[in-house]
């Protein structure tokens, strides 16, 4: 390689006079500073060549010499850069380290960390529904599947397979000899965008329990970006909508989905159009442990819902839909839209008849300006009603427009406490829920007549 212009002897005698004006200084000024760039500079010209261990060495004498002169002019010390800020919601997209393709977790695996992986799919290799992240797809080993941690990974877009759309992350537990997957965390992972599910967590006759979902982003997506189930067979949800573990049947437990980003559904991806599975995330027989309903409870905290191609949630599967779940300070905001999902009317909710015991607490919930009204909420086709509910502190508020219909909250025997509608219609409640100290623009109708 080409040698630099002034020997590495002539440097040396730079160097050498430069330490003593150092020593001398009393007061650094441009100059100094000056001169210490200079110097980095050279070194660099330096590093051009192929000086080997004499190179190391004037390094190390470089970096002696500035820390001699940053100690006595701290003045000339850089400034560090100010760190990005952490998101409110979600996370930075992870710098991955490693990519496994198609990947699967088969029965027996426990005790796992994934961190800095990039998982991806591709239709070319499986041929079947694409996804990047199988966990207990196969039965065999039939054995339990536990303590799995994902860690600052990313799920990636999957290439679209012929005979079906895909999933970023797909669980199916479909183990007949009661096998289980249980206690799996995701904290500060990337889903990118899917043309299906970003996130399906079945229950196939297999129990799972206790997953948990803390400071992840799920990009806008075409499809649901959660969804989560149990049934007692190989198959969609059915009577009694859980799996029988010990005698007791057992439904989705242990579910904290917190801290999270979903940017929304209605997205076209890959190519293709949004046309079904639109709803944001679906919690399907969610409810805790019968015999003792503190044990399992699940919880949606800290989290913000960007606009979905149908509803925000669904709570889905008769009877069994969600119970005793916590909604807890999250955003819902239909303007959220980087991802441009079309304007819609759906309701907020869908199957919330199937919603019972649950507390909703701090939420918000920004509707767009379309007709979609707060709450209608149907099952089967026909008006339904949860019950037994709790609403703290929620605040519901359309900026503009008009609602198409009423604005109807259903919910037998629950209480309304220090809640705040700013809705173009009157709020209609069912004759048995209770309340105090709650706002209304447009008033209300049924309740116990205490509402405000």
């Amino acid at each position: 390689m080409a040698k630099p212009a002034d020997s590495l002897a002539s440097f040396t005698n730079r160097l050498v006079a430069l330490e003593t004006r150092v020593n001398a200084l009393e007061t650094k000024d441009a100059e100094l500073a000056a001169a210490v760039s200079n110097l980095t500079g050279r070194v660099a010209a330096l590093e051009a060549g192929d000086y080997g261990a004499r190179l190391d060495t004037l390094r190390m004498e470089v970096d002696d010499l500035m820390a001699r002169v940053y100690s006595s002019a701290p003045e000339l010390i850089p400034p560090s850069p100010d760190p990005l800020p952490e998101p409110t919601y979600g996370c930075r997209k992870p710098t991955t380290t490693s990519t496994l393709t198609n990947h699967i977790i088969y029965g027996g695996t426990h005790d796992v960390v994934y961190s800095g992986v990039r998982f991806e799919g591709n239709a070319d290799v499986s041929g079947d529904e694409t996804v990047a992240m199988w966990l207990g797809r196969s039965s065999t080993p039939d054995a339990d599947i536990y303590n799995v941690v994902f860690e600052d990974c990313v799920f990636a877009t999957c290439s679209y397979a012929s005979s079906g759309p895909a999933n970023a992350f797909h669980m199916w537990n479909t183990s007949t000899t009661g096998k289980t997957i249980h206690d799996v965390t995701f904290t500060r992972c990337w889903f990118e965008p899917q043309t299906r599910m970003q996130v399906e967590l079945n229950g196939r006759g297999g129990w799972w329990h206790d997953f948990t979902f803390q400071d992840c982003t799920f990009e806008g997506s075409c499809a649901q970006q959660f969804s989560c189930d149990m049934a007692p067979t190989n198959a969609t949800p059915t009577s009694p909508y859980g799996v029988t573990v010990g005698g007791v049947v057992r439904g989705v437990e242990g579910l904290l989905i917190d801290g999270c980003l979903f940017e929304g559904s209605g997205a076209t991806v890959e190519g293709i159009e949004p046309s079904s599975w639109l709803m944001g995330l679906e919690f399907g027989c969610v409810y805790p442990y019968a015999s003792d309903t503190d044990v399992g409870r699940s919880v949606f905290s800290n989290n913000k819902v960007g606009r979905c191609g149908s509803s925000w949630l669904n709570f889905s599967y008769t009877t069994k839909g969600c119970h005793y779940m916590t909604f807890q300070d999250n955003v819902f905001d239909f303007s959220y839209n980087d991802h441009g999902a079309d304007a819609h009317n759906s309701s907020p909710w869908s199957s919330a008849a199937n919603l019972n015991y649950c507390t909703f607490d701090g939420n918000t919930w920004t509707l767009g300006t379309a007709n979609n009204q707060p709450y209608y909420m149907v099952s089967g086709g026909t008006t339904a009603q949860g019950g037994h509910d709790t609403f703290v502190g929620e605040t519901w508020t359309k900026p503009s427009g008009t609602i198409g219909s009423w604005v109807d909250f259903p919910f037998t025997d629950s209480d309304y406490t220090d809640c705040v509608f700013h809705l173009p219609k009157a709020v209609a409640f069912a004759a048995s829920a209770t309340g105090s100290g709650n706002t209304f623009d447009n008033g209300y109708t049924g309740g116990d007549g205490s509402m405000e």
